[in-house]
């Protein structure tokens, strides 16, 4: 096996706290079908089809 080292990533600013905060106080009551309407992604890429 091959060793791994991931790289380093840059710390979030506190703007970017405050946003990414922000974003779950405004998703924090959404219901179960809220959610089954978002497509999540790890930025690969797909394609949709009818």
């Amino acid at each position: 096996m091959k060793s791994y080292v991931a790289p380093r990533k840059p710390k979030l600013n506190a703007q970017q706290r405050r946003l990414r905060a922000a974003w779950c106080q405004y998703h924090l009551d959404w219901t179960e079908q809220d959610w089954s309407q978002i497509i999540f992604s790890d930025e690969s890429n797909f394609e949709l089809v009818n």
